[in-house]
């Protein structure tokens, strides 16, 4: 008797955003690009980088 079991693959495990890599990038593109940017390297849902990053940025204006 044998058993197969099939499955999808592994997604990799997302990876964390730091401050500093969002401070850096609001440095030289818009909130949007930001966001989408990080999305694509991270794999993090749009939302949490959006909150986020917006978060940061206001606090960087005062």
């Amino acid at each position: 008797e044998m058993v197969v079991l099939i499955a999808p693959p592994l997604k990799p495990a997302p990876a964390l955003l730091d401050d500093e890599t969002i401070l850096a990038a609001l440095e030289t593109a818009s909130l949007r690009d930001v966001v989408q940017t990080l999305m694509a390297q991270t794999g993090l849902p749009r939302k949490a980088i959006y909150q986020r990053t917006l978060d940061l940025s206001q606090k960087k204006k005062t």
